[in-house]
């Protein structure tokens, strides 16, 4: 686990989100904010490598940029880049990040298919 932004402290509760981010959209975070009312941090995980596509559309390199550059001014929210797929990134988060004796994992669903279609558009900018 490579984190890609940067964290502040040891959250006592962790939320993961993992996702392609192609790219991140106003979905993608109204769940993870959504989610900070529930844990201490949320850490969006993107795979290098997909157990089931292919990377098309924007490289990992710009969907790193992208998160990086969508989680600049919210403390509460990092990124992280996993070796594997998505469910990979859940387990990876797991171990990458302790568990520190006091810390609890929540992993949160993307699911932007049930939003409305302004919620899944690409972020201005």
């Amino acid at each position: 686990m490579e984190f890609l932004s940067p964290r502040r402290g040891q959250p006592g509760r962790l939320g993961i989100l993992p996702g392609s981010f192609n790219p991140p959209t106003l979905a993608h975070l109204a769940l993870a904010e959504a989610a900070l009312a529930e844990v201490d941090e949320v850490l969006l995980v993107l795979p290098r490598v997909f157990p089931h596509k292919n990377y098309e559309g924007a490289s990992f390199t710009q969907r790193a940029d992208m998160l990086r550059a969508l989680l600049e001014h919210r403390p509460r929210l990092a990124a992280a880049a996993s070796l594997g797929g998505r469910d990979f990134a859940w387990r990876a988060g797991n171990l990458a990040l302790g568990p520190p004796l006091g810390t609890s994992f929540r992993r949160l669903a993307a699911l932007p298919a049930i939003l409305p279609r302004k919620h899944t558009d690409p972020l201005p900018g």
